[in-house]
């Protein structure tokens, strides 16, 4: 069996979700908090129990607007709990690339 956690923005805009197994939560003892940082956008879903600490940041970064992506990455910072605390995984599409070689233009075949 299986537990999902969702956000969605709108019926046609942005979502995202995470789906984990109950055996997986067990070891939370079931005590997750699904937290909407931006909804449709950004997620933390806290897993506190016997198996110590963990948070996982799910992320779904708009595509079109480098503001909008800046802004829910510091909005995510303030969600994060010390390392010393807390393991942290942060995953998902974040539509951005660091160095202009990362991406390929499909059409040109240009970086």
């Amino acid at each position: 069996m299986y537990t999902s956690f969702w956000s969605h923005l709108s019926k046609r805009k942005a979502g995202i979700g995470i789906i984990l197994s109950n055996s997986f939560l067990s070891r939370f003892g079931f005590k997750a908090n699904w937290i909407e940082v931006v909804p449709g956008r950004v997620c933390v879903l806290r897993l506190r129990g016997h198996c110590g600490s963990l948070d996982l940041a799910v992320c779904y970064l708009d595509a079109s607007s480098s503001s909008e992506r800046i802004d829910a990455c510091s909005k995510l910072t303030r969600f994060l709990e010390p390392a010393s605390e807390v393991l942290t995984m942060v995953f998902g599409d974040f539509n951005f690339v660091e160095h202009e070689v990362d991406r390929i233009d499909k059409a040109s075949g240009k970086w």
